[in-house]
């Protein structure tokens, strides 16, 4: 009777098993060094009291950055981030495989909440920039950002404090390699974590 019930309870949990998250990229920033394919890209970057603090050495210096190398489609990325300065700025960006070009940006105003979902301009091929998509975050009383960011083919979907936009553009339609957080002048990152949304 035991082997029967072992056996029913495996056929049940396989499933499950098998749907589990295929993790390619994660910091939850408690300490370092950060994993192969993460790093810190530019300024000056600490561990401190559990989470990654990033901060522009200068005001004319470019962002805190945290730079991630991956085969970045059909992906979730998810973390959280603070801003510790009354300046605060933020941009994500992506390359595309053989290129050092924006491919597919967003930003977000701290101060505000507003964010925007962003076609870089590609003077190569006569592409001009544009915004796809507005939204507007509502500001939480303990100062994070807990944002998630879906992208596949020619899609990106954004959501930052539960407010969600999406955008689409055939200019996405590529293949990436990196991303990069960039953050001012003082900002906290936790939990970032890559997920690959590809099914086997």
């Amino acid at each position: 009777m035991s082997f029967k019930i072992c056996v029913l309870f495996m056929l049940l949990t396989v499933p499950f098993i098998s749907q589990a998250e295929k993790v390619i990229l994660e910091a939850d920033g408690k300490e370092g060094p950060l994993m192969d394919g993460l790093n810190f890209h530019h300024e000056k970057w600490t561990f401190e009291n559990g989470v990654m603090v990033g901060e522009q050495t200068k005001e004319k210096s470019h962002l805190a950055t945290i730079r991630g190398k991956c085969d970045f489609n059909e992906v979730r990325l998810s973390w959280k981030m603070k801003f510790l300065s009354e300046k605060k700025r933020f941009l994500f960006v992506t390359w595309a495989k053989g290129s050092r070009g924006h491919a597919m940006d967003f930003n977000l105003n701290p101060a505000s909440g507003e964010f925007r979902i962003i076609r870089p301009a590609d003077r190569k091929n006569n592409i001009k920039g544009a915004t796809l998509a507005k939204g507007k975050a509502s500001l939480s009383e303990d100062g994070w950002f807990d944002v998630v960011m879906e992208y596949s083919g020619s899609k990106m979907k954004l959501t930052i404090n539960g407010a969600t936009i999406e955008g689409e553009d055939p200019a996405f339609a590529k293949e990436m390699e990196y991303f990069y957080l960039n953050g001012g002048f003082k900002y906290m990152v936790k939990d970032l974590k890559l997920v690959s949304l590809k099914k086997d």
